[in-house]
Parts: structure tokens; C-alpha cells; sequence
């Protein structure tokens, strides 16, 4: 790979270069700026097969030089080590995404593989611990080596490890006996080890999402979860930290004193009962020699622009200095807080490794050594706007010059309608996907693997174009945090845990209290225990499991729990499924009336259509294609289209709408794009603006942002077809408003708007295709019970490599908004500040603004004039000001790329939902967004508070916090679906039991119902899951509710496999579970009807449908004994069970059916 890339800059420059590396030399090298500049790092870390520590001005350029160059080399080969960007004595989480970039950075470094770090400046002025101390903490583990699993605990916690029951994310353990589960923050997947005795049998890696086990390992070394590590004996730091402590609080008195007094207290206590608290990386200088990432890279340093460096350095250091002064007279940190931080000259100014200064022109660098300097040009390219007649002559007069020429696009599409363009005008082209593959050819390379900005080296007679020089796309796939699987799929929320309200078919709405085991007549089995009124307690047998459901309502009431002896669950169930038969009848209908319209069938794809949707800048993910599809085939119909497309925020959505859009000008028709409000209607227009910048659509708006004059102008051009799409809120719906040749409608939000508007609607709906997008999710379990009846499309699939959004939660402090102000402000970003309460806003908007006087700040909130609202969203919109002081008004409809800093006030006394979808407010852009969630100080949480900001921190990484979330805005969505008057038969019966009667009426009605068969089986043997098996009760449940849907012998097999693969080796009381499963499937396809113990007999009682005849009974008394059959009606067995073992027993049963199967 190496070479392809070499071949292109390899020469005279290079060559000595590596020679002045070799003698240690430093120097400067002058000329190169942007992917150009990326482009020769790639082949200097190439030439020198060595570490290279580039640092940057700040983290925005580290992100840009990482993004380049992890298309030029492995992605392994290069590392990013951002800045923490929240201050040690700081309450708040480290986000994951940073804790997995820089761990993974210390764990290159320390295995002496050379590698590429970046780390902007401020990354390199914060000490970690020791290189050694990391080394030390780092181990490996390989088959057939023995393993104290106490040590293994001790060793995991230590290195910051944090134990659960089931392994989810990166820095958590599980121990199961002999399995032991680690996912570690420098692996891709999470490893199992499995242990025979205290010897290591196996290790494997294992998928999160289904827990089952990939591939083996010969090893796997275990590094630390964090970079702060303290040793274990901590007495001589506490120590010199008191003494610190109490000299300062000599020289403090009053409020200053107590404070200090209370907060060094409270950390010490902490530090000495090895709690794991983020403020403690404050007091590290106390037990170790402070480090930074210069002591673990041995290779070259690379400046990229010294002068901005060294000016962001003083810049960041004076701030610093400024806090800590601040923080010290306020009594809140130790004067050691400023060990912390590092001297910019005692960081560089050293001999220790060489450095290479880059500067994109000649500069007098006055402070440093340079032994030589260097000239290398490369240069930036102009801009041909889309113009490919015009990239033709350019690559022409290129090739004729013997210019080795690629081409970065953002997609395969792209790249093979170039080519085909390119041999059209006698230019002979190749499409890669990597830059990295293959590339020193004679011909043109076309690559899907784009950089930042196009460039041209002279010298070498190379040439890079991008697809932001050739069609103004400045937008490409991104790559970083590539190891958080940010494409899964939404999960259920149904898990259930003690305490959870559940909902039991028969028997109504209880609490339920958790699993136990108890002994039956001298047999050991799990129940499910369920507490209903009156203190009334009903066992569950985990063979009943499927009858039992979570209980979700529609709201956040905890719902009355039933009495057992009472009749009003009976009723109200009654009440629910005559309510849901009648809604399945009219939804049937209309279906029905649906499917005898005819409506217009649009043409197949256009090859401007291919053009178009080549141009797209993004990879789309597969539910994305598959909604595109469904879409077109809709409107390929003769049947009018009437799809509800489902997706989150960010999911790429409007792309589907778009392409639709496209599909039907290229028809000759009108489209409608109706949304709900003027800012959404802006927002959209400038949206589609951009999008068909390139082809002749004229696409209007109409709202109260036009004059009376040009809203006529509008409503002429409309009606004479000069206006091929129109986007606007219901004031398209009024009478004045007449189409040319409307095709298709796009409604946006459709509950959003009012009854008389939805009325209207379905009026344009009757031969018209309609599309309708929202972005409330619909639950998976509406989904199947609408198939047949609603065209749904579901984008379930976040779009992969987008950023996250740093989210912190924590005490709301001024320096803490402040700090999180200035960041953006200094970035020329905006900034939401979200305070719920009307009557208090302006005194926060006042706060805001003595925190940053010089930022310009409006307000925003429900119970303003409408029109005056939206106007000062349109101009925060346009970047008129700086912060939008706001109630929750901006939850939904408010799409602005340059607002990436969120900060929510009173975070705690928000929903789930409610603060997911604020947070979604930012992080729409190509830079990294912040979400603050904080709380009143001094504030003592609720449980319930807590847990929701735990959850939605977790989201950073739409991990599994963010089925929590789904529950409330699923819910949200089955009501939007359904309509407002079944939110309370949701409410009487639960919502998943809800959705089972409306998929039973639905099958009904269409005659697809199956009779379900079920075996009614009694045996006295004991089968259940013990506790020393699985321990947690909801991984328990989960195992009996697979087993409950197991329905062949393959799926038995493969579950036998999956507990072995998770839990370990099958105890006997769990085999003989399995095996009663086996007993079931059998027994269903010989139609027996119970399998039942009582007297020392089991007695089989076939169906009368039985497909067994006489002489098959005959033959089984003759290979078994003890067996009696008896005839009638309904044949029946009886075998003989007296002092046979339980196995024993299972294992006759299981004889005597399979010696029936074969006759069936």
C-alpha cells in the first residue's frame, strides 16, 4: 500500500528530509497548506516508517488533517488525541468519544508501532500519568494460561473498569462462573473469556447487539478505561494534599474557607475509598511525575503553523490562569490545581525529539532552532462550479504535461458517471475505492474516498481534484469515532425490571416484583411474581411468559393496578378489542377504496434522475435505498401513493422526499411541500435551493416571509405551471390556491396540523400521491400490526461516521456556561439556551449576557406575537445574534448548521423525549456539537431525574440509553398514527397489548388468523435457570421468552448453542429445560394436545386430528415397555414414570415421540 502512495512525492525532498531526521535535526518546511499539506504528511510518515506526532492550532484542524488522512493510510495507522475540554475540578463525564480517541492514541504510542498521532495544542499543555504507569496496567491474556479471577477483578477495577451484568459499552466487565466478558476502549469488539477451572479454554469476540460469539483469539491485551490512574496505596498523596490544604485555609477565612474546607474534604474521602469521581485528575502531580503525550511519541514532531500554535498556546494558558486565580480567592481549588497545566516552553523547548515547522509561507520564526529549511509548493485549486466541460479542458492540457491526475467523489455513482463522461471525451479513467489502492497508473483515478480540498503539486506533476471544486460540495462522509457502532438499530424498550408495571392478558394491569424460584411437589421451577391490588401476589410459570407484557401507557402516570377476583379488567379488555375490531374494519376500508383509485403512474428513473441522485454528497444508508425504492415503485403505480415515511431527525428523510420531488418534474408534474411552519417552510426552500441548484426546477415559497405582491405573483405562476414546486405552510390548502398539474404532495409533520387543515387534506388526497414524512418514530410492534393495511417506511438506521454530540451533565455554574460560551462564540457559532419557565427567562437572558457581554442575545418563547416569533427565528436563522435565550419551542422544527452549542437549564424536570429532541437541535453541521444538561446547584436529584440524565448521556453514542428515550417518542408516534381517540384504550390495557389485538382483528378481518396449537405440559422433573447460571433476572426472562417462540429443532439447537456461547456450560437443570422445549416441538407436529405427570404415569393426549393410526401406537408398545395405549376418540398414552430420573424421564419421551415422527 505503502509504495502506491510513495511513488507520487518520492524524491530529492523526501529523501532529505529523512536524512536530517536521522541526525535529529530540526528545520522548517515552507509552501504547503491544506489536503496538500495532508497529502505529503502521508508520505513522510510512509518515508520514514516512524511515529509522527503532528500538532495543530486547535481541534477543528487536528480533525481536518485526521480526516484526510486516514483515506491515505490504514485507518489503524492513524490517531487522534483531542482536548478534554472540561477543566479538572469540572463535576462533568469525560465524553466517550474523546475517551476513546485518546486512549486509543496512548495505547499506539506505548506498543511502538509507528503511527500517526494529531493532538491539537491545548491536548499537549494537560498532563496524564506516566507512560510507565500505562504500560504497567496493560496485559495480556492467552489461552491455557491460568487466571485468578479475583486478581482479573481487582486488575480491571484498578485500570478503571466498572463491573455490570451484561456487557453493553466500552470500559465495562461482566463475570458469569466461568465467562468472563471485557470490552475494552482499544478493541473493536468485546472479548469473552472462557474458563475451565482457572485455566483459559478460550477467547472469542462476541457481538453487543445479540451477545453471541464472532471468532476466536490467540490473545487479547487488555488496556486501562481511563488515563487517570491512581495507585492503590494513596496515603502519602493524601497526606501532602491535607497539608496543602491546611496551609491554604490558613491564608482563607469566612465562605471561602468552609468551601475549600468542604470540597477538599469531600474529594479526599473519595480518593481514599477509591471512588471514581473526574475532579480527581486535579490532584494526579500529588502521586505521580507529570507526563504529557510528548513522553510517550519517540518519533518526529511536526508543527502545522508554529505562530498559530504558539498563539493559541498563550491564548489558551492566560484563560487558565485566569480561572485558576478566580478559583483559588473563591475557595474552590488548591494552589497545586495549576500542576495541571504545562509551560508552553517547557513542552517544546527541548531537545528531545526533532521537529518540522510547516508554514504555508515564508515567516521569521524568532523562537526556535531550525538547522534547515525546506521548499515544497502546493497549490490550492480553483473552483469550476459543476462545469464538466470545463474539468475536460482542464484534465487535457493536465495529461498532456504527463500530470498524474485523481479525482475524489462521494459516492460509486458519481464516480461511474464520470467515467463514462471522461471516456465520452477520449480520456481513459479508472474508479478505486480507496486512495490508497492502486494509483501510480497512466490513466485518470477516480476514487469514493474523498479529501477536504482539492490541490496541485508542480514539482511532483500531481493533481487532486475534489468534489468541492468540482460541483461546490464541501460535504463528505466522515470516518471519525469509527469504532462506536452508530448505525444499530432502534431497540425495544419492553425489557423488563423490577418494579415495572406489566400488563397480564388475563389478569390486568400489576407491579412486577421479580423471578423466584420455588418448590413444587419436590420440583424446583421459576414463576414470575406479579403484585396486584390489595396486596394479592399471582406466580407466573416462565412456560406462561408470553401472556405477561410491560405495561407503557401514554403518558407518565403510574397506571391502578387490577384485583384479581375483580371482573373490571375483563370489561375493559372487552371495551379496548371492540373498539380496535371497529378501527381494523374502517382502516380495512379505506385500504380497500385505496386500491380500486386510479391515480397517475409516473414514468421509470429519467437519466438526469441517475444524475441527480449521483450528486448526493453521502453515503445512504440501506433503509434509506430501501424507502427510496418503496417510493418510486409507489409512484410508478397506477394506485395513488399514500406512504407514511418514519425516521429520526438527521436520518436523511427529506433526501427521500426529494428524490420523489424530482421524479415527478421530470414527469411534467407539480409538487406541494407542505409543512407546518414558516421558519420549517424557509428552512426547506433554502434546502431545496441548493439541491437543485443545478437543473431547471423552479421551486417557489409561499408564506408570510413574502409581500402581499409577490405572494400573487406565486399563486399566477402556480396555476400557469411556471412553478414547478411549492413549499409553504396550510396556506396552500386555502381556495385561492390552484395547481397546474399537481402530482404529488409532501406533507411534513402532518399531526402538527389542525383538524380543518387534515380535512382538507384528504380532500387532495384521493387521486393524488401523498408522502408523508415524520419524525416521531413508530414503535416496531404498530409496524407489524399494519403491514397490509399502511404503506410505512422506516428509517431506523443513524447514518454512520455522524459526529456526536458531546454531552456533559452536571451543576449549572457560571464559569461552566461561560466557558462553554466563549468556545463557540469563538468558533462563529451560535448558541440555544434552553429555560422552560416564561416568567423567569429574561433574568437568565441577562445572565447570559454579563457572562459575554459582547455577544448580541434575543429571546424567544411561546407566548409571544406569532408573527413577531417567527421573524426572530428567521433572523437568528440568518445569524442576526448570537444566542437564542428559548423556552422548548425549538424542540422540533428548527434546522440550523451554524448553532452546535446547546445548553439546557433545569435539565432534570425535563422529559426524556424532550430533551432528546433538544439535543437533536444541534450537531446538523461538519462540526462537533456540545449539549450541556444541567441542574439547579445544590440540587438533590430524584432517582428519576438522574437515571434520565444518565440516559440521555448515554445517546452520545445511540447506544442503550436511547431505547429509553423510544419508549416516550414511540409512544408519541403509535398516537399520531392511530389518532387521539385511542389514547385512552392505550392507556387501559398497555400499549403492547394494544398492538396484539389490533394485529388479531386485522388477521381476522383478512382471514389470515392461525390457530395457534399449544401442548399443555406438566411434568414433575426440575427445569428451570438457576441463579449461579444466570443471575440477572432480565437476561432470565429474556431466555425463557426465547424459549417460548422456539418452534423448530434448529432453533432449539441454536439456542442450546447461544447459552453455552454466553453463560458457559449447560447445568443439568437447564439441559433438562432444553430438552422440554425439544419435548414441545415435537409434540405440536404429533398434534398432542397435553403431556401431564400425576401417580407415577405421564399421560400423552393426541388430538383427534392426529394423523396416527393404530398400528403406530402397536409398534411403540412393542419397542418400549411400560407403555399403554388407549383407543378412542382422542388416542392416548401412558408411560410408566416410577423411579426414572428426570433425564431419564425427558429422554423417553423424547424416544417414544421421535419413533412416532418418522410415520407422520
Amino acid at each position: 500500500m505503502g509504495d502506491n502512495l510513495l511513488t507520487v512525492l518520492q524524491g530529492e525532498k523526501l529523501n532529505k528530509l529523512e536524512s536530517y531526521y536521522q541526525r535529529a535535526q530540526s528545520g522548517e518546511l515552507i509552501g504547503l497548506e491544506g489536503s496538500g499539506k495532508n497529502f505529503f504528511l502521508a508520505n513522510l510518515y510512509l518515508q520514514l516508517e516512524d511515529d509522527i506526532l503532528i500538532v495543530t492550532a486547535n481541534d477543528q484542524r487536528a480533525d481536518t488533517i485526521y480526516e484526510d488522512l486516514v483515506r491515505l493510510l490504514e485507518p489503524n495507522q492513524v490517531m487522534l488525541f483531542s482536548q478534554l475540554e472540561i477543566l479538572p475540578h469540572e463535576p462533568l463525564e469525560i465524553e466517550e468519544t474523546i475517551k476513546l480517541e485518546r486512549l486509543s492514541a496512548l495505547e499506539a504510542a506505548i506498543t511502538k508501532e509507528p503511527r500517526v498521532i494529531i493532538a491539537p495544542i491545548q491536548a499537549l499543555l494537560e498532563v496524564i500519568m506516566p507512560a510507565q504507569i500505562y504500560q504497567d496496567k496493560v496485559f495480556r491474556i492467552h489461552p491455557g494460561q491460568k487466571l485468578s479471577t479475583d486478581d482479573l477483578i481487582s486488575k480491571l477495577r484498578q485500570s478503571g473498569y466498572q463491573r455490570v451484568e451484561q456487557v453493553q459499552t466500552r470500559g465495562q466487565f461482566s463475570i458469569r462462573g466461568g465467562i468472563i466478558d471485557i470490552y475494552s476502549y482499544t478493541i473493536n469488539l468485546p472479548v469473552r473469556i472462557e474458563l475451565f477451572g482457572d485455566q483459559v479454554e478460550s477467547i472469542r469476540q462476541f457481538e453487543v447487539a445479540n451477545q453471541r460469539s464472532t471468532s476466536q483469539l490467540d490473545s487479547i491485551m487488555i488496556t486501562p478505561a481511563t488515563e487517570f490512574i491512581f495507585p492503590s496505596n494513596l496515603k502519602e498523596g493524601i497526606k501532602d494534599i491535607q497539608a496543602d490544604l491546611d496551609t491554604r485555609l490558613k491564608e482563607l477565612s469566612g465562605e471561602q474557607e468552609e468551601q475549600l474546607k468542604k470540597i477538599i474534604k469531600q474529594d479526599l474521602e473519595f480518593l481514599d475509598e477509591q471512588v471514581d469521581i473526574v475532579e480527581k485528575r486535579q490532584y494526579l502531580s500529588y502521586f505521580y511525575q507529570s507526563a504529557t503525550l510528548l513522553d510517550y511519541v519517540s518519533g518526529l514532531i511536526v508543527c502545522d503553523n508554529w505562530l498559530q500554535i504558539k498563539q493559541q498556546a498563550i491564548t489558551y494558558l492566560n484563560s487558565i490562569q485566569e480561572r485558576y486565580n478566580n478559583l483559588l480567592n473563591q475557595g474552590k481549588v488548591l494552589p497545586s490545581y495549576q500542576d495541571y497545566f504545562v509551560e508552553f516552553n517547557d513542552l517544546f523547548f527541548t531537545d528531545q525529539n526533532p521537529k518540522l515547522y510547516l508554514s504555508p509561507t515564508k515567516k521569521k520564526l524568532e523562537d526556535i532552532t531550525s538547522q534547515f529549511d525546506l521548499n515544497l509548493t502546493a497549490q490550492n485549486l480553483e473552483s469550476l462550479h459543476g462545469q464538466l466541460d470545463l474539468l475536460v479542458d482542464q484534465l487535457k492540457k493536465y495529461r498532456k504535461q504527463d500530470y498524474q491526475i485523481i479525482i475524489g467523489l462521494s459516492n460509486l455513482k458519481q464516480a461511474n458517471r464520470l467515467q463514462k463522461k471522461l471516456q465520452e471525451d477520449n480520456l481513459t479513467a479508472v474508479v478505486i475505492e480507496e486512495i490508497k489502492e492502486q494509483i501510480n497508473s497512466n490513466n485518470i483515478i477516480l476514487t469514493v474516498s474523498n479529501l477536504s480540498k482539492g490541490f496541485i503539486f508542480p514539482e511532483a506533476k500531481f493533481l487532486f481534484y475534489t468534489t468541492s471544486e468540482l460541483f461546490k460540495q464541501a460535504k463528505r462522509q466522515r470516518k471519525r469515532a469509527k469504532n462506536f457502532d452508530q448505525g444499530s438499530k432502534i431497540s425495544s424498550f419492553t425489557e423488563l425490571n423490577e418494579g415495572n408495571y406489566v400488563v397480564h392478558e388475563n389478569h390486568g394491569i400489576g407491579k412486577y416484583l421479580g423471578i423466584k424460584t420455588l418448590e413444587v411437589q419436590g420440583n424446583s421451577e421459576d414463576y414470575l411474581v406479579v403484585k396486584y391490588a390489595g396486596d394479592d401476589k399471582l406466580y407466573i410459570p416462565t412456560d406462561q411468559v408470553d401472556l405477561i407484557g410491560k405495561y407503557v401507557g401514554m403518558d407518565d402516570n403510574e397506571p391502578k393496578l387490577h384485583k384479581l377476583d375483580s371482573d373490571n379488567w375483563a370489561k375493559a379488555k372487552a371495551r379496548v378489542k371492540k373498539s380496535v375490531e371497529e378501527m381494523a374494519e374502517d382502516l380495512l376500508e379505506l385500504y380497500a377504496k385505496r386500491e380500486m383509485a386510479t391515480g397517475y403512474a409516473f414514468s421509470k428513473d429519467t437519466e438526469w434522475q441517475v444524475d441527480f441522485e449521483a450528486a448526493f454528497p453521502y453515503q445512504e444508508t440501506p433503509d434509506q435505498l430501501k424507502a427510496i425504492e418503496e417510493v418510486k415503485a409507489d409512484m410508478e403505480s397506477e394506485q395513488p401513493m399514500d406512504r407514511l415515511l418514519c425516521g429520526d431527525v438527521g436520518y436523511g428523510k427529506t433526501e427521500v422526499a426529494i428524490r420523489a420531488m424530482f421524479k415527478a418534474v421530470m414527469d411534467g408534474k407539480q409538487v406541494a411541500f407542505l409543512v407546518p411552519t414558516t421558519i420549517l417552510a424557509q428552512q426547506h426552500w433554502n434546502n431545496l435551493i441548493d439541491r437543485f441548484s443545478e437543473y431547471p426546477v423552479n421551486v417557489s415559497m409561499l408564506s408570510r416571509f413574502r409581500t402581499a405582491k409577490e405572494q400573487q405573483k406565486i399563486i399566477e405562476d402556480l396555476e400557469a405551471g411556471r412553478t414547478d414546486i411549492i413549499i409553504g405552510t396550510h396556506r396552500l390548502l386555502s381556495q385561492d390556491i390552484k395547481f397546474n398539474n399537481l402530482g404529488l404532495v409532501v406533507v411534513d409533520e402532518e399531526q402538527r396540523f389542525g383538524v380543518t387543515q387534515k380535512e382538507k387534506l384528504k380532500g387532495i388526497k384521493e387521486n393524488i400521491d401523498i408522502l408523508t414524512l415524520t419524525a416521531t418514530p413508530i414503535p416496531r410492534t404498530l409496524h407489524m400490526s399494519l403491514v397490509g393495511i399502511r404503506d410505512i417506511s422506516v428509517i431506523e438506521t443513524a447514518p454512520k461516521n455522524r459526529y456526536p454530540i458531546r454531552t456533559y451533565v452536571g451543576e449549572y455554574k457560571d464559569e461552566l456556561v461561560k466557558d462553554a460560551l466563549v468556545k463557540e462564540l469563538n468558533r462563529d457559532g451560535q448558541i440555544y439556551v434552553v429555560h422552560n419557565r416564561v416568567k423567569d427567562i429574561k433574568e437568565v437572558a441577562s445572565q447570559m449576557q454579563s457572562l459575554v457581554p459582547q455577544a448580541e442575545i434575543a429571546v424567544a418563547h411561546g407566548q409571544m406575537n406569532e408573527k413577531r416569533l417567527e421573524r426572530l427565528m428567521l433572523d437568528f436563522l440568518e445569524g442576526n445574534f448570537d444566542i437564542l435565550v428559548s423556552t422548548t419551542i425549538i424542540e422540533t422544527g428548527m434546522d440550523i448548521p451554524n448553532v452546535n452549542t446547546i445548553i439546557i437549564n433545569q435539565a432534570d424536570k425535563m422529559g426524556l423525549a424532550q430533551l432528546y429532541q433538544l439535543r437533536g437541535r444541534v450537531g446538523r453541521s461538519n462540526r462537533i456539537a456540545y449539549a450541556y444538561l444541567l441542574y439547579d446547584q445544590g440540587r438533590i436529584l430524584s432517582e428519576i431525574a438522574e437515571k434520565r440524565l444518565k440516559a440521555i448521556k448515554e445517546f452520545t453514542s445511540l447506544g442503550s440509553g436511547f431505547k429509553i428515550a423510544m419508549r416516550d417518542l414511540e409512544i408519541r408516534g403509535a398516537g399520531n398514527i392511530l389518532g387521539p381517540e385511542q389514547h385512552g384504550h392505550i392507556e387501559a390495557v398497555g400499549f403492547s397489548l394494544y398492538c396484539k389485538l389490533l394485529e388479531t382483528a386485522i388477521k381476522k378481518l383478512q382471514n389470515k388468523e392461525e390457530a395457534e396449537r399449544k401442548v399443555k405440559m406438566e411434568l414433575k422433573v426440575d427445569a428451570y435457570l438457576p441463579a449461579d447460571y444466570i443471575a440477572d433476572s432480565k437476561q432470565k426472562i429474556e431466555v425463557y421468552k426465547e424459549i417460548k417462540t422456539i418452534s423448530t429443532l434448529e432453533e432449539q439447537t441454536e439456542l442450546v448453542n447461544q447459552l453455552q456461547d454466553r453463560f458457559g456450560k449447560l447445568p443439568p437443570a437447564v439441559k433438562r429445560l432444553l430438552k422440554l422445549t425439544k419435548l414441545r416441538i415435537l409434540a405440536r407436529k404429533l398434534l398432542v394436545e397435553e403431556i401431564t405427570e400425576k401417580n407415577d404415569k405421564v399421560k400423552l393426549i393426541f388430538s383427534a386430528d392426529c394423523k396416527l393410526e393404530g398400528a403406530d401406537f402397536l409398534k411403540l408398545g412393542q419397542q418400549f415397555s411400560g407403555i399403554r395405549v388407549v383407543a378412542s376418540k382422542q388416542p392416548k398414552l401412558e408411560v410408566k414414570s416410577k423411579d426414572l430420573e428426570d433425564k431419564q424421564k425427558i429422554n423417553l419421551l423424547l424416544d417414544i415421540l421421535a419413533c412416532l415422527t418418522p410415520n407422520f
